[in-house]
């Protein structure tokens, strides 16, 4: 996050905040000079996503889903699209 040093100190705390949940880096620049504050562990991209419940069922009942009945293998229909021209 870029921001000047009026924004910074506009909304201090609250930057502070944001920096320390999403371990993500601060630049305030100020007449030419760039300041950093970097939180002390920063945290992965993946890390900082929203937890969401997306599996309302156990886990392993999904492992022993039989989908034979479903699943039909891929058939070529039309042969002459990979027949070479002569």
């Amino acid at each position: 996050m870029v921001m000047t040093a009026t924004a910074f100190r506009k909304d201090l705390y609250r930057v502070f905040d944001r920096a320390l949940r999403t371990g993500c880096t601060v630049q305030i620049t100020r007449k030419g000079q760039t300041f950093l504050i970097v939180p002390p562990v920063q945290r992965s991209r993946l890390d900082t996503l929203k937890k969401r419940n997306v599996i309302t069922c156990d886990p392993d009942d999904l492992v022993h889903i039989d989908w034979s009945g479903k699943w039909k293998p891929f058939i070529f229909r039309r042969w002459s699209f990979w027949k070479f021209s002569s």
